[in-house]
Formats: C-alpha cells, structure tokens, sequence
C-alpha cells in the first residue's frame, strides 16, 4: 500500500509542474455531515499543495448523485456544498470565483450541482 504521505507529495509536485483540477466527494453517513475537522483537514492539504509552489486551476466539491450502495450514505444540501467551498476559500486565503454547473445531461436534485471553487 502507498503511504497516504507519498500521495500526497505526488500531487504537489504534479501541481508544481501543472495546475490541477482537485476533486472532493462529501456526504452524510448515518445522517451526520463530516465533522469540520474533515473539512479543514481537506483544506489544509489544499494548502499544503499551494504552500509547496503547486498550482490549482479549482476545486470542485459534489455529494451522492445516485443511490450508493449502502441505505447510510445519503447526499448534502447544496448549501452545504456552497459553505465548504467558501470555508476553503478563507482557509487558503484565495479570492473566491465560484460557479455552480448542472451535469449536461440536465439532472436534478440533491448532489446534482457541481459547485467549483477557482483559486486564481
């Protein structure tokens, strides 16, 4: 197995040498949302990317689309959604653009928004 360390020095230094589209998948468990030190955890590596001279071309945060697998999982409000990328945003200390985008084949409902955080 990869150390999780080695992953994430891997995507520093391909964001040193290109700007990356990162990726986040939020959801409740149980009912729960995660906790704020996950999400603050999240931005700190976002930071920590940045900090190491690596380029983010934006951030994009989604819920559950689809039934998952498991009846636990259940997705976000886009609200919450909206709160996060406004939470990375402050963390890093970025001048938010934010846009929020349906999928293209016209989906609707929870999770169906795709909301991206631009960090430059």
């Amino acid at each position: 197995m990869v150390p999780f360390e080695r992953v994430l020095e891997n995507i520093a230094a391909a964001a040193r040498r290109w700007p990356l589209v990162i990726q986040g998948l939020f959801m409740r468990v149980e009912g729960e949302a995660p906790p704020e030190s996950e999400i603050e955890a999240f931005c700190d590596r976002l930071c920590e990317i940045t900090s190491a001279g690596g380029q983010l071309k934006l951030v994009q945060v989604y819920t559950v689309a689809r039934p998952p697998a498991e009846s636990i999982v259940t997705a976000l409000e886009d609200r919450e959604l909206q709160e996060m990328l406004c939470g990375f945003g402050r963390g890093a200390g970025w001048r938010p653009r934010c846009s929020a985008d349906r999928p293209a084949d016209g989906r609707t409902g929870p999770g169906y928004w795709f909301f991206r955080f631009f960090s430059s």
